[in-house]
């Protein structure tokens, strides 16, 4: 017996393009190309990587040779856009549906963990609420924190409500803050009854005593509403204090201390290109270069997270979507 055949190109597959070909008896369900003297064949299957030449058909009209099969100019195209849409959707949209969970450990002595949501933006969203659920039963988090943006657009308020249905059936108490975008909402009032109804407690420059800490709630700083001064009204100098925001620039006009902070707003850049606050301006902050992460001021150490959904356009570039565990 002679020895296989081996195939010498490289597709899996061809598509009738007049081709002639050969049946493989060891393997009738592959079709082995062959040069063919007479024309008129053509072939839908796949090409054969070997088969053993004495099974190939005999005769004159097959010759023992496998050729190569050119592309035509619209197939060589079409590979090349596919190739593109591949590369635009790992670079630019896989970082909006790949969460990340971030894990912040920070002995501030409460021993609690909390989960913090931010930046949902549930227009441009692409984290399904089951994601959520499973970190939830996972994790088992004491509080969870969210920073702000749920959405700006009312005709949204039913997809944002399968989210927050997630949160209130996990039991777990929720807390949070509006952001700029929330402000944008024609009537912020429904946005916070809508809220308010799934047992999330919104806090407006106001402070709510918990069992081994306080927590305060700032208003939103880009939007004009944050006022520190009253948020921390009725804040007792013996207990803890942690803070809840939406724009983090709000640390730099802070005068009382904290024990911890979490904030939003920024995305982490969302697109990681060169200048990008120079051309979006967002604050001090990130014209210093802090635009996620954990630092430090004078007052407290704060926090900002990546946030889950995206503003203006609906893509992320070297950043993903991120919640964060806060172990405190």
């Amino acid at each position: 017996m002679l020895a296989p055949q081996p195939y010498l190109g490289s597709a899996s597959k061809i598509i009738g393009i007049g081709l002639p070909i050969a049946l493989c008896p060891v393997r009738p369900d592959i079709l082995l190309l062959q040069h063919r003297q007479s024309t008129g064949l053509s072939a839908v299957g796949k090409f054969s990587s070997t088969c053993p030449r004495d099974t190939i058909s005999n005769g004159n009209e097959f010759a023992r040779k496998v050729i190569l099969i050119p592309l035509t100019p619209i197939a060589a195209a079409g590979l090349i856009l596919l190739a593109i849409a591949a590369l635009v959707y790992a670079l630019l949209i896989l970082p909006t549906q790949w969460l990340k969970l971030e894990r912040i450990r920070f002995d501030a002595g409460l021993g609690i963990k909390a989960l913090q949501l931010s930046d949902l933006h549930v227009e441009r969203l692409r984290i399904a609420p089951d994601k959520i659920k499973r970190i939830l039963e996972r994790e088992k988090p004491d509080y969870i924190f969210i920073t702000g943006d749920f959405t700006k657009l009312p005709e949204q308020l039913p997809r944002l409500g399968r989210y927050l249905a997630v949160l209130r059936e996990s039991a777990v108490p929720v807390y949070a803050v509006l952001g700029n975008h929330d402000y944008q909402q024609p009537k912020v009032r429904r946005l916070i009854r809508f809220i308010e109804q799934y047992g999330i407690r919104l806090l407006r420059n106001e402070s709510v005593v918990l069992p081994n800490f306080q927590l305060v709630g700032i208003d939103d700083l880009s939007s004009g509403k944050s006022n520190p001064a009253l948020a921390f009204s009725k804040v007792l100098e013996d207990k803890p204090v942690i803070v809840i925001t939406h724009d983090p620039n709000v640390v730099l006009k802070l005068r009382r201390p904290f024990g911890y902070l979490m904030a939003g707003h920024l995305h982490g850049r969302q697109l990681i290109v060169p200048l990008f606050f120079q051309f979006r301006p967002m604050g001090p902050l990130p014209a210093m270069g802090i635009f996620k992460g954990l630092h430090t001021t004078v007052n407290g150490v704060y926090y900002i997270s990546k946030g889950m959904g995206q503003t203006a356009f609906n893509a992320r570039f070297l950043v993903r979507s991120e919640v964060t565990i806060h172990e405190l």
